[in-house]
């Protein structure tokens, strides 16, 4: 039989009232962690990871925020998919080296406003994620002018 959870630490406290009647072996293997690490969070006696976090976010369906600081509300309002998600590593790496590679062949494009290169990164990071680059569709590295 496990042994009870003796919370030491608001966050503790909240960590077991998120998982609710979800029993801890479940939760475990849910949050891809070892039962015994997850009842170390719920005790107060470690620190989850931010990757137990993030999946504490999805399989409880609780907000971050009220998780780590207990502002809010347990269970906020639902995120959109679109907004729920993390930003893919390998769409992002793709669109800084396309970043780079036009700064190395167009040193101007650095002269712009930092809020239009943030909206360029935004537009490529949109257009990666939409058709593949065979359709025709303009890559947004060549919709920069040369010369502005």
């Amino acid at each position: 039989m496990a042994r009870p959870l003796k919370p030491q630490t608001p966050l503790a406290e909240r960590l077991i009232q998120a998982r609710g009647a979800m029993p801890r072996a479940e939760a475990a293997v849910r949050l891809n962690t070892h039962p015994v690490t997850l009842g170390t969070y719920e005790r107060g006696a470690a620190l989850p990871t931010a990757e137990v976090l993030i999946a504490m976010r999805e399989v409880y369906a609780i907000s971050l925020d009220w998780l780590i600081s207990g502002v809010g509300e347990m269970r906020g309002p639902a995120l959109p998919p679109d907004q729920n998600r993390l930003p893919d590593r390998g769409r992002l790496r793709a669109l800084f080296q396309a970043f780079i590679d036009t700064v190395a062949r167009q040193p101007a494009t650095l002269q712009k406003k930092p809020e239009e290169l943030a909206d360029w990164l935004l537009r490529g990071y949109d257009w990666m994620g939409g058709p593949s680059p065979d359709d025709g569709s303009p890559h947004p590295v060549n919709t920069t002018k040369e010369a502005d």
